[in-house]
């Protein structure tokens, strides 16, 4: 029996955010060597470690990684970030001596990373209806430590820029300027145009940040398979299925362009000994749009779709990212039907059956071997068709607001666990902690697939 069958999205967010979270992110334990008097450290590329004592001394020892796109030696393993924090900027082994006297021998190793694709609709997206609430989205979302999670947004409206990934510029992805998304490495955060960054979901002093669930299935990955991860976020906000078609001028070709840039940029880290592939796959929520659709003619739209993801990210003229994907997570759609008035459906219609909906149920349960790693990555909002409900998932799942905040360290904690639908979801869109909700849960049920 393929593993998905047994998999229920809500027991896992339940279940597991207990032991998932038990490590915390720093780097393996260090090991005291007695016979030279050092302390053994082991970390991973552009990993941070912060020591009990102001840094006195750093010595390269030995540098085994390059400049990205060269053939010359990186400049050195370890760089000083602050008084008593260390950056890894290559591969290799380096010594550090603290102001106390205790000796660090450091040694730097490729970092596992994985290559996920994030697209659908606005809901995939990050929309924000409420646009006066755009600081309450901001002061929940979800920030990872320095060089563990990375992200590329790139909007298909110019409205998207300021309310979903906050850029100061009005820029968005066509078939022939996916470049202007891709920093030229992947740790490249000094790029003059915000949307180059790759730290907008950490808690970098030049972070963006961005809504939706991308910051919480960040860090919940991290936390859950201690290895990096790029989100790639392409969805396109308003999207039919129809439009997600293997054609340059398609959100498809779009995405495939901004994916396949990413891979490069990738490869070339590869080579250069900074990171190894470790997984590639995608999220897909979609269907607002296609409410009205029977849930067949849906349901085969997507085996196309899915088909032709699989081909194009594969990447056959690739040589270190050329991989199969792993899986393919879809995060359950809502019933938003398009009246002559938008966006006028009542909540508790939100969860009625429709072809879309049916048709990710029938998809992530189907025998065929051509879905066989199509999983239901997220259904915890099934679960919020009620003040009553939502309050009763928030308190089954975290038992207590001090939990809740330890497992989501939003940029400002909460004063209470989520108690209203209100508080994560209106009639189109989710609020940021329904965003994170959903992001979290996403994380935990692929990683328990992947078997993390």
């Amino acid at each position: 029996m393929k593993v998905k069958k047994a998999l229920a999205c809500m027991i896992a967010a339940a279940a597991v955010v207990c032991s998932v979270f038990s490590t915390p992110i720093t780097a393996d334990a260090a090991k005291k060597n007695k016979s030279v008097n050092e302390t053994r450290l082991n970390i991973t590329y552009d990993d941070r470690y912060t020591f009990d004592s102001d840094i006195k001394t750093i010595e390269q020892v030995r540098i085994d990684s390059r400049m990205t796109g060269t053939k010359v030696p990186d400049v050195a393993v370890l760089v000083s970030e602050e008084k008593n924090k260390i950056a890894a900027t290559g591969c290799g082994v380096a010594r550090v001596t603290l102001e106390n006297g205790e000796i660090y021998r450091v040694s730097v190793k490729s970092a596992p990373i994985s290559l996920i694709l994030m697209i659908g609709q606005s809901n995939m997206e990050g929309g924000c209806s409420v646009k006066e609430e755009i600081n309450l989205y901001k002061s929940q979302q979800i920030l990872s430590p320095e060089g563990t999670v990375y992200s590329t947004y790139a909007p298909a409206y110019g409205f998207n820029c300021k309310y979903v990934g906050y850029y100061n510029e009005k820029i968005t992805l066509n078939n022939k300027n996916a470049e202007k998304f891709i920093p030229l490495t992947l740790t490249a955060n000094g790029s003059k145009h915000r949307y180059c960054h790759t730290n907008n979901l950490t808690e970098a002093s030049d972070t963006g940040g961005k809504n939706g669930m991308d910051g919480a299935f960040g860090y919940t990955w991290y936390k859950t398979t201690k290895e990096k991860v790029w989100l790639i976020n392409a969805a396109n906000s308003g999207s039919s299925i129809t439009e997600w078609r293997p054609d340059s001028k398609t959100y498809y070709g779009r995405a495939m362009s901004l994916y396949h840039r990413a891979m490069g940029v990738l490869e070339k880290e590869i080579e250069a000994g900074h990171y190894t592939l470790s997984q590639k796959g995608y999220l897909w929520m979609q269907g607002e749009t296609d409410s009205e659709m029977p849930g067949n003619d849906y349901y085969m739209h997507y085996v196309r779709l899915h088909n032709d993801l699989k081909t194009d990210m594969y990447g056959k003229d690739f040589k270190y990212t050329k991989q199969a994907i792993s899986f393919a997570g879809l995060c359950m759609v809502r019933n938003v039907e398009m009246s002559v008035i938008p966006y006028t459906t009542e909540i508790h219609d939100n969860f009625k059956s429709n072809g879309p909906r049916e048709a990710y149920k029938v998809l992530a349960n189907s025998e065929e071997k051509m879905l066989d790693n199509v999983i239901m990555a997220s259904d915890v909002e099934e679960k919020w068709t009620s003040d009553e409900e939502v309050a009763d998932y928030f308190k089954d799942t975290y038992g207590s607001v001090k939990k809740y905040n330890k497992y989501n360290p939003m940029v400002k904690e909460a004063e209470a666990l989520p108690s209203t639908i209100e508080e994560v979801h209106d009639n189109i869109h989710y609020k940021q902690l329904g965003y994170n909700e959903i992001g979290r849960s996403a994380a935990l049920q692929i990683c328990d697939y992947l078997g993390y």
